[in-house]
C-alpha cells in the first residue's frame, strides 16, 4: 500500500485552485494537471508500506497530532520548480503559520523514523502542487503566464489546518486516486 501524510484543503479552496489551472492552461503548454479533488500538502511520503504497520503508523499519528494546535496557512503566489530553465512543477505558494507547518512536518518525519521509514533527504518545502510540465511546448509562454499571474498578486485565502490525514495513493494510468484512511484532529488547544 502506497501511503502519505498529508493536509487536506476545503471544496471552496479546491475551486480556487482549480480558476488558477484553467488561466494558466490557456497558454496551451503541455501540463499534467492535478485534480482538483487531489489537491494536498503533503507533509511526509512515506511510499510502499507493508499493511502491517498501518495500525502502528496510525498510532503513531494520533500521538502526535494531540500534541499539535491548529494553524492557519494562506495559499499565495504562482511559482515553479525548474530544470534547466524549464518549468517542471507548478505551484502555489503557503504563507502563514508556515513554522508551525515545519514543526509538525519533524515531528512526522521523526515518528516515521522510528517506525523505519527513511527521512527525507530535501528539505521541506511546503507548496501545493497544480500540475507537473511534460514537455517543453510553449514554456516560454508558461513563463510569461506564470509571471503575469504574480503581478495581479495572487491570494487564495486562509485556510484553519485542524487535521492531518494518512493517505492511501492508488496509481492508475489516468493518475492516482487517493483514498483517507484515517482523519488525524489536532488535540492542543
Amino acid at each position: 500500500m502506497r501511503l502519505f501524510v498529508a493536509i487536506n484543503l476545503p471544496a471552496e479552496m479546491k475551486v480556487k485552485l482549480q480558476q488558477i489551472q484553467r488561466r494558466i492552461a490557456q497558454c496551451q503548454c503541455d501540463v499534467k494537471w492535478v485534480k482538483p479533488e487531489n489537491y494536498h500538502l503533503t507533509v511526509k511520503f512515506l511510499g510502499d508500506t507493508e499493511d502491517n504497520k498501518i495500525q502502528k503508523i496510525d498510532s503513531v499519528l494520533a500521538d502526535t497530532a494531540k500534541d499539535t494546535a491548529a494553524f492557519k496557512l494562506s495559499f499565495t503566489g504562482l511559482g515553479a520548480f525548474y530544470q534547466m530553465g524549464i518549468p517542471k512543477v507548478l505551484w502555489i505558494g503557503v504563507q502563514g503559520d508556515v513554522d508551525k507547518l515545519r514543526e509538525l512536518n519533524q515531528r512526522v518525519e521523526e515518528a516515521a523514523a522510528g517506525l523505519g521509514f527513511p527521512p527525507e533527504k530535501r528539505n521541506f518545502s511546503p507548496h501545493l502542487t497544480l500540475g507537473r510540465v511534460k514537455s517543453k511546448r510553449k514554456y516560454r509562454e508558461l513563463i510569461e503566464i506564470i509571471s503575469a499571474l504574480n503581478n495581479e498578486d495572487i491570494n487564495l485565502g486562509t485556510v484553519e489546518v485542524e487535521s492531518m490525514e494518512l493517505m492511501q495513493s492508488t496509481l492508475k494510468r489516468e493518475g492516482p486516486v487517493y483514498k483517507v484512511i484515517n482523519r488525524l484532529k489536532f488535540c492542543r488547544l
